[in-house]
């Protein structure tokens, strides 16, 4: 993250906190979502659709870790 030199440190410590809150806002957003999908149930039909189309898709590369 680049800070122009002319922003006083309190600015700069302030921005970094709104992006490290929003950060985890994001990151508690998406353990809710994970906890929710944990209730999913699927059939074994279901467990064959998603297997089927699945199986037609062609993987690239590998996947990031930057959030």
């Amino acid at each position: 993250m680049a800070f122009p030199y002319a922003w006083p440190p309190v600015q700069v410590a302030n921005r970094i906190a709104s992006e490290d809150k929003s950060q985890a806002q994001l990151e508690l957003s998406r353990l809710e979502e994970n906890i929710e999908a944990a209730a999913v149930e699927l059939t074994p039909e279901d467990l064959r659709q998603l297997d089927s189309a699945g199986s037609k898709i062609t993987v690239h590369g590998a996947r990031s870790r930057k959030i």
